[in-house]
């Protein structure tokens, strides 16, 4: 943050204020995550003033009706005035934040602080470019397979239903996983009044190939412990050896939610029972069948060698009930 802290001092110094760098905050520990993940924040004095500093980590995937939630949010934290930092933003959002008051800088660029300074640039406005999205997001490839994997579901899936069916996720990553799809062209966001929903056109197997550039492996790391926490379905070579004539490793492998494991217990690299640490819960897409959902189990093992991995696999999917 340190070079968005220097930008935003030299602008100041341009306009002739001054700022004063008091701490760095955690709003890690004080905010929910739906604010936290979304900036970097510090204390400054600036014009003779303590300000909160909210550094947009990228605001091309903000609303200002999402800015205005947070400062709801951070103002049961914090009693300091507010005053945001973006790097870049398009006319039409900044517009949007001077309508509802809502102090922000685009160093360089833009400055809005009611209280002490205001100065637009007309010619400054950029348009924000669009994120390319190298690959989904670990909760827009749950939403996906979800879809997938459950043939009941209509074309067009209400929000509601996603939320509720998914319901260790929250409303604000569905909604961005969501328009994730929709940028990739996986799916469209339609509306019905107030109700939206998840439009998917193509066959669910069409889908399936399209989006393999997308989807990644879930498994972020392997580790070898003591005890297998409760309720961890079986995953990797073990999952599948359930589901076809695979032999089975001599110990088995389970999946678990990487946020789920306790950092304090002790790995061991030989010994110890196999555990994949996912980047997702396997269990909101296994539904307790007691192993990892196929479509997820394909991706983490698709990159294996062993051609006899290899052949069950391709054995799986040719079965797959789409």
């Amino acid at each position: 943050m340190n070079l968005e802290y220097n930008k935003l001092k030299q602008y100041l110094a341009s306009l002739g204020g001054d700022m004063t760098f008091q701490q760095d905050e955690s709003l890690e520990a004080t905010c929910p995550l739906s604010v936290s993940l979304r900036y970097d924040a510090a204390k400054a004095v600036l014009f003779d003033k303590t300000r909160l500093l909210l550094f947009s980590r990228d605001v091309a995937s903000l609303t200002p009706d999402q800015v205005q939630n947070h400062v709801h949010i951070l103002a049961e934290v914090y009693s300091l005035p507010m005053l945001f930092v973006f790097q870049e933003a398009s006319r039409e959002f900044c517009i949007s934040l001077i309508k509802k008051r809502l102090p922000f800088i685009i160093p360089k660029r833009q400055c809005y602080i009611p209280d002490v300074l205001i100065t637009l640039n007309e010619k400054a406005f950029r348009k924000v470019p669009k994120r390319k999205i190298e690959s989904l997001s670990p909760f827009a490839q749950v939403v996906f397979l979800y879809y997938l994997l459950h043939r009941e579901l209509p074309e067009s899936v209400p929000f509601k239903q996603i939320i509720n069916s998914l319901h260790a996720i929250s409303k604000v990553y569905v909604t961005r996983a969501v328009q994730e799809l929709s940028a990739i062209n996986l799916a469209t966001i339609t509306s019905n009044g107030r109700s939206k929903s998840l439009h998917f056109e193509s066959s669910r197997k069409e889908l399936w190939e399209k989006a393999q550039p997308y989807l990644r492996s879930p498994v972020i790391k392997h580790v070898r412990v003591e005890t297998i926490p409760s309720s961890s379905p079986l995953a990797g070579i073990s999952a599948l050896a359930e589901i076809s004539e695979l032999n089975d490793d001599t110990e088995q492998t389970y999946a678990l939610y990487s946020r789920d494991f306790d950092k304090s217990l002790p790995t061991f690299e030989f010994s110890g029972q196999k555990l994949e640490l996912w980047r997702y819960d396997p269990r909101l897409l296994c539904e307790n069948s007691g192993s990892v959902d196929k479509l997820s189990l394909y991706l983490s093992l698709k990159e294996e060698h062993d051609p006899r991995v290899k052949g069950e696999l391709s054995k799986m999917m040719e079965e797959f009930q789409w």
